[in-house]
């Protein structure tokens, strides 16, 4: 049998209030929001005439300049794997998998909510900053939101950083948590440039879009994932009548126990 011992410092502090912990999420994300605006307005709005700001449209335009169908057609896949219809379906599908592995809802609760949450921060940041797209010829079907901050970018950063964070946790092998963090920062990346690459968004608004999709994983990691919850939720969400109390994990490998 494994030897476990209790999460430290998560595990001895006393449970919260719920109403304490739902104002604590929500002050969290309003500031999410917060710091994405104020971002998005000094981008726009007050540094947009100085370098290097500026002339971040040239990098676009050179990205244009340089097309190949090749490069159209992969960074085609990437885009479409950062695209509303796909993040959520992969998603759900996660949802019930995380369900059924860990035979709890913590881990599909924090992903779901990460998600969530980035594109909530996303498309109440891009109603603020209403940044116009860049001015080259265009690859994808221009969405209704302004160019700041990238969903794609965001949507992607949530999910597949997230997706690593739970895997990560649940393994022990060094072997394979290299390749989850690998893909972790790749996927997000590569829908990144894409979205550089097919005309859709200039290089700060995905920069924007790592900081939403990393705060948002981090608000959802340290409440759900990894924190203490109110008595009544984390009985719900970890099937057991413990708790938070019984909350348990091997300390050398890192696996729920």
């Amino acid at each position: 049998m494994k030897t476990v011992t209790e999460v430290s410092g998560a595990a001895h502090r006393s449970a919260p209030q719920r109403s304490t912990f739902l104002l604590q999420i929500l002050g969290s994300v309003i500031a999410l929001w917060v710091l994405l605006s104020l971002l998005g307005l000094l981008i726009t709005k007050v540094l947009d005439e100085t370098e290097p700001f500026k002339g971040e449209g040239g990098i676009n335009r050179s990205l244009a300049e340089t097309r190949t169908p090749t490069g159209d057609e992969v960074t085609g896949f990437f885009s479409k794997l950062g695209s509303t219809e796909i993040i959520i379906g992969i998603l759900l599908v996660l949802v019930v998998v995380f369900r059924l592995v860990y035979g709890r809802w913590r881990e599909s609760v924090f992903l779901f909510f990460a998600v969530w949450t980035q594109s909530l921060v996303f498309l109440a940041a891009a109603a603020v900053i209403s940044r116009s797209r860049p001015d080259v010829t265009k690859l994808d079907a221009a969405p209704p939101t302004s160019s700041f901050p990238s969903g794609h970018t965001g949507a992607a950063v949530a999910l597949f950083v997230g997706v690593a964070l739970i895997l990560v946790w649940h393994t022990r092998s060094t072997w394979l948590r290299v390749p989850l963090v690998t893909l972790a920062i790749a996927l997000p990346l590569g829908v990144a440039y894409s979205r550089l690459y097919r005309g859709m968004h200039f290089p700060t608004d995905v920069t924007a879009s790592f900081v939403n999709g990393l705060l948002a994983i981090t608000i959802w990691a340290r409440s759900v994932l990894f924190g203490v919850l109110p008595d009544r939720w984390a009985r719900a969400l970890d099937g057991r009548s413990g708790g938070n109390r019984h909350h348990a994990v091997d300390t050398s490998s890192g696996i729920n126990a």
